[in-house]
């Protein structure tokens, strides 16, 4: 069965298997008008960058989206940030930085080798996470629906930071976040332009090009960092714990 209207120049039908088509001039300017909005609940989400990558900082970010701000966001692809590269993510940064509140942990190569001699991974970044969202509450009121891109399960989370869950920072968890929240992407994409924007400070400190991964071109960069800065040095520009640094100690042909 079929069901036709029509609106404007426009000719709407609607079939019984629930596909509509609309045909005429204005047909995108009248599917945009009725088609049905997906709903938006104001929610923060906060994401990682950098735990895979051996040269360059540890950055997490946490921030909250109310209807305010989605306007501001109407311009970029924020949802879909897989396809956005680095100099669109610093484009973003730099576009919303300060209109969307958020807060930014930022751990140095130094500081994050210093710290992972007592803590694992998923413990730092469960510390990173939770410091980020009470940065947060210190710069505005959190929404009820607060998100982790979940990288450990709750228990776990709380157990890294020896608490336990509590009403005053509602914590909610989630794998493949990115894509089901926006103010999670959101973070993912400021994360990631403050980690390359922070990774060029240090090559630029160092006038040597560090690569991003933890690939064979890592392991040759590696090879030259410290030929020109020395072994010790490179503690200020890695994460040591990779087996990145055994391989280019111990001079070990990189797998390719």
């Amino acid at each position: 069965m079929t069901h036709a209207f029509k609106v404007e120049d426009t000719l709407i039908h609607v079939y019984s298997s629930k596909k509509v088509v609309f045909t005429g001039s204005l047909a995108q300017e009248v599917k945009d008008r009725y088609e049905p909005k997906p709903s938006f609940t104001p929610h923060a989400g906060s994401d990682e960058v950098g735990t895979g990558d051996y040269f360059g900082p540890v950055v997490v970010c946490a921030c909250t989206l109310n209807h305010e701000h989605l306007p501001l966001l109407e311009p970029y692809t924020i949802m879909d940030s897989k396809v956005l590269d680095d100099h669109d993510m610093i484009r973003i940064y730099h576009a919303l930085k300060e209109v969307i509140p958020h807060s930014l942990m930022i751990v140095s190569p130094t500081k994050y080798n210093q710290i992972h001699q007592t803590h694992n991974m998923n413990a730092i970044k469960a510390k990173l996470h939770y410091e980020a969202y009470l940065s947060l509450a210190k710069k505005t009121t959190l929404p009820s629906l607060c998100v982790i891109d979940q990288f450990t399960p709750e228990a776990s989370f709380y157990r890294y930071l020896n608490l336990k869950p509590h009403k005053d920072l509602p914590l909610h968890f989630e794998t493949k976040a990115e894509s089901k929240y926006l103010a999670v992407a959101l973070a993912s994409v400021f994360a990631r332009a403050v980690f390359v924007l922070t990774l060029q400070q240090i090559q630029d400190h160092y006038q040597i090009l560090l690569p991003k991964g933890a690939g064979s071109g890592v392991d040759q960069a590696a090879r030259h960092f410290i030929e020109v800065h020395g072994e010790t040095a490179l503690k200020h520009v890695a994460k040591l714990h990779f087996k990145n640094t055994t391989r280019v100690l111990n001079k070990e042909e990189t797998c390719q």
